[in-house]
């Protein structure tokens, strides 16, 4: 196994959960949401996101961040 291939994987301490150290290491969309009362669950998931590595907002999700180019997954 190579060196880099070993240290690539996703540190997780004591009190953090899995959910989020993957989240804290791997670049992704945060959507944009708005309070409904009438749809079911009360959120409406908007196609507006941001990148997570820059912050930079597109109109909908995209294989890379066309601002920083960070590959999503």
């Amino acid at each position: 196994m190579s060196e880099n291939r070993k240290n690539s994987g996703v540190r997780i301490d004591k009190n953090t959960s899995s959910l989020e150290a993957i989240k804290a290491r791997a670049p992704h969309w945060i959507h944009h949401t708005r309070n409904d009362e009438t749809y079911w669950g009360g959120v409406i998931y908007l196609p507006e996101c941001d990148c997570s590595e820059c912050g930079f907002t597109v109109t909908r999700e995209r294989k890379r961040c066309p601002h920083c180019g960070c590959l999503m997954w």
